[in-house]
């Protein structure tokens, strides 16, 4: 089975991604390529503000895009003071774009770009935890009575769905000893 964790990234360059931004969002700017697992996402400094261009891996569900798209604005219009990213209109009115490259068609959002740093880049101690668990508990409380279709499917890295890890095992039977046990804990303690 084909999936997004099999299929290679899309691979857009930084000209695609200034033309995208200008042609169907009306963003001028200049592009930066930003590191992505499976997609291909550029940061688009424009002189007023900064956006990320996401292009989706081609194997992308549409309706998981929707639903992230819907969970932030469902975020953004219950809490606004949260500052967290949302999607951008295109010139069309879209949120979720389909462009088309080599035959292959990619999914293509525009978000608000929110600065800061990276926790894995700076020194931290117990405030900045503090505040992001405060910050986290926030964020909880936003998506409260959040719902969606694609919310309920299966996805591995869904802890709620530990027991579809257990047809992935590797076959070396040490490793499948091991694994079995964590998982089996985590299913009964969890």
């Amino acid at each position: 089975v084909t999936s997004v964790f099999d299929t290679p990234a899309p691979n857009f360059s930084i000209k695609d991604a200034e033309r995208i931004a200008s042609d169907h969002f009306g963003v001028n700017g200049s592009a930066d390529s930003l590191v992505s697992d499976r997609d291909q996402n550029f940061l688009i400094k424009s002189p007023n503000r900064n956006f990320v261009l996401k292009i989706s891996n081609s194997m992308e569900d549409i309706n998981v895009l929707d639903m992230q798209n819907e969970a932030m604005q469902y975020i953004y219009q219950k809490k606004p003071h949260i500052d967290l990213t949302h999607p951008i209109e295109s010139n069309s009115g879209q949120k979720i774009l389909q462009i088309e490259k080599n035959k292959i068609c990619y999914s293509v959002r525009l978000l608000r770009y929110v600065d800061g740093e990276f926790l894995k880049d700076i020194e931290y101690g117990s405030d900045l935890l503090f505040d992001l668990g405060k910050f986290l508990g926030c964020l909880d409380l936003a998506l409260e009575g959040y719902d969606h279709p694609e919310a309920h499917r299966t996805f591995v890295w869904n802890a709620r769905c530990t027991n579809e890890l257990y047809s992935q095992i590797a076959q070396n039977k040490t490793d499948q000893k091991m694994i079995s046990h964590y998982l089996d804990l985590y299913n009964k303690q969890v």
